[in-house]
């Protein structure tokens, strides 16, 4: 009877561990191993020509000797893969970066850390943003330094006129005031489909290849 007894606590406490190991939480992370990218390899690894392009040319990601050290990335990169859940990798990368993304547990990270055939493992973590009124936050329109509260020779009050800034998305949506061109009666910003008085040049043509993305009362045209 004992010995039943002491047979079912281990089956329980094997269930348990199998069980929790699992449920571990997992944490999405970019993994980079050692070898360099075909973007930036320039050689040095028996049977594979340099891959990275020459000053004034572009990398031709179908030519033949390319194509062979991808094969190369794929196979290493699968390697390290195997050591972990398969199932947990969502993308892998070659050209620019050499590695895979995928949804670790803790301990999975831990066995990337310490394998030689990594470079760095960077688990993806949500910032909460610091503000949605970066000018204010950054000081930009206080009197009397605030380099938005200058003005140029003709008395405008300069804000970035005919600069391209890269908006860092933090979710939010593109009819959000944040984007807009406009501002009301006191001077507060507004969506831009709304009536208000508008604050910023158009976009300078010919410097801007980007792409506006639409949004509801918010089209390509919109775009400042």
């Amino acid at each position: 009877m004992r010995r039943s007894q002491l047979a079912l606590g281990v089956t329980l406490a094997v269930l348990a561990l199998s069980a929790g190991a699992q449920g571990a939480a997992r944490k999405p992370s970019i993994v980079q191993l050692v070898d360099a990218p075909v973007a930036t390899y320039g050689g040095g690894i028996s049977g594979y020509t340099a891959t990275r392009a020459a000053p004034g040319t572009k990398l031709n990601v179908t030519a033949a000797h390319v194509q062979a050290y991808t094969t190369y990335l794929s196979q290493k990169q699968s390697s390290v893969i195997a050591t972990v859940n398969p199932a947990s990798v969502t993308y892998r990368y070659s050209t620019l970066l050499n590695g895979f993304a995928a949804n670790l547990t803790d301990a999975e990270l831990a066995k990337l850390v310490a394998s030689p055939a990594v470079r760095s493992v960077t688990v993806d973590e949500p910032v909460p943003m610091d503000t949605s009124r970066t000018p204010a936050f950054l000081g930009l329109n206080a009197p009397p330094q605030g380099v938005w509260t200058r003005t140029d020779a003709n008395g405008r009050v300069i804000k970035g006129e005919g600069v391209i800034i890269g908006h860092l998305d933090g979710g939010v949506w593109p009819e959000n005031p944040s984007f807009s061109d406009k501002v009301d009666a006191l001077g507060k910003p507004i969506a831009s489909h709304l009536p208000g008085t508008v604050v910023y040049d158009p976009l300078p043509p010919g410097r801007w290849a980007g792409v506006c993305q639409a949004g509801e009362g918010f089209n390509a045209s919109h775009c400042n």
